[in-house]
């Protein structure tokens, strides 16, 4: 994990964190030592009790979250969600990391809140297809918006496959057939042109 300083974001660091402790297996008191060594001295010194005199991770969390997750920074984050516009072309999975993303920044937990920030962030035919929905929760918002995204590039696929098979050149060859003289009464007369003699000796 990178070093801490006053000014970094704190949940980036907090999430990168948080994942070397699960990728590495530390347990708590590693953890702990891992966290004090990876602190500068500003950011260190604001915790009381001290990182040393800490015993769990948990506890090193929620005094870091108390510490730098601070007033201002949660307005800011809710400032930039009630701001944030999802473009037409904006894949959902993007659209909806960001705003996890500041949700988590924001502190905020409450469904309701979600949801109401999350559609008036989507764009035109996401909000459209709400309206039609009707959805309940956070949850059911993103599986709508995730559904027709897929909905959207499936068409686009097909769409472009279409075209891809119209502007093609066909791989057909017309069939050909020889050149044949027309049939006449003397088809088969030999090449020498001599009727065969059919008339019997007298």
């Amino acid at each position: 994990p990178p070093f801490f300083h006053p000014g970094n974001d704190p949940l980036d660091w907090l999430q990168t964190f948080k994942r070397a402790i699960k990728a590495n297996g530390w347990t708590d008191p590693r953890a702990l030592g891992m966290a004090s060594a990876l602190m500068n001295e500003a950011a260190e010194s604001a915790f009381d009790p001290p990182i040393d005199d800490l015993e769990t991770f948990r506890q090193f969390e929620n005094a870091f979250l108390e510490i730098f997750q601070l007033t201002d920074y949660k307005k800011n984050a809710l400032q930039q969600a009630k701001n944030y516009k999802q473009a037409d072309n904006e894949d959902v999975e993007i659209f909806i990391s960001n705003m996890m993303k500041l949700f988590r920044r924001a502190d905020i937990t409450n469904d309701d809140k979600k949801a109401e920030l999350f559609a008036e962030a989507a764009n035109e035919a996401t909000y459209d297809k709400f309206l039609r929905k009707n959805p309940k929760t956070f949850q059911e918002m993103k599986t709508i918006a995730r559904n027709l995204d897929h909905h959207k590039k499936a068409l686009l696929q097909h769409k472009n496959k279409t075209s891809n098979i119209g502007n093609a050149p066909s791989s057909s060859t017309p069939l050909t057939f020889p050149k044949t003289t027309a049939w006449t009464p003397h088809s088969n007369v030999p090449k020498d042109n001599k009727m065969p003699n059919t008339s019997s000796g007298t």
